[in-house]
């Protein structure tokens, strides 16, 4: 219920509880599919084990949206280290085996769950490979760095700042 208040802003968890019991009922009188979408974030994902555990108890169907957007509650925005405590925190999750071609709640809500752990490792390796790119493309120490931080604003000419500016165009293009 705190979850749920701090996402929605709404007090009002016992009904949505409430309704998705009478849809479960009656999806069961009506033989026909019930299922739950969840929007995995940084306010919630601590409780995507249980609430793993919570559909395969009642038969229901699980599945992960990606949320991209405010980008401060997407997980995707987080740093790989933050994402790899994640990752490890669901891996702790007990998962029973599968069968490859089942396709009952329980199978579906599984392999939903293993695929999203997968899509966080993929952001983790995303963000390692930018981070990466982005120290790559970073000159270590310019000339044009260098030479300012040394000379007091008065000691510049203009000929002296064109023949740094060269330099560093020609590091920057040698960098990218």
């Amino acid at each position: 219920p705190e979850t749920y208040r701090a996402i929605r802003h709404f007090d009002h968890f016992d009904k949505v509880m409430d309704n998705m019991h009478y849809l479960m009922d009656y999806t069961r009188k009506k033989k026909t599919f019930f299922s739950i979408a969840a929007c995995p974030m940084t306010l919630n994902w601590q409780e995507m084990p249980e609430l793993l555990d919570f559909c395969l108890q009642k038969n229901i169907t699980l599945y992960f949206n990606a949320v991209f957007s405010p980008a401060h509650l997407s997980l995707r925005e987080l740093p790989a280290n933050q994402l790899q405590e994640i990752i490890h925190f669901l891996k702790q999750k007990k998962i029973p085996a599968i069968s490859s071609k089942g396709n009952s709640p329980k199978a579906l809500s599984l392999r939903a769950y293993q695929d999203f752990i997968k899509l966080l490792e993929g952001w983790k390796n995303e963000q390692l490979q930018s981070t990466q790119t982005d120290k790559a493309k970073q000159p270590k120490q310019s000339a044009l760095n260098f030479s300012l931080q040394r000379q007091p604003c008065e000691n510049w000419s203009l000929a002296a700042l064109e023949k740094l500016l060269v330099q560093y165009q020609q590091e920057v293009d040698i960098a990218y």
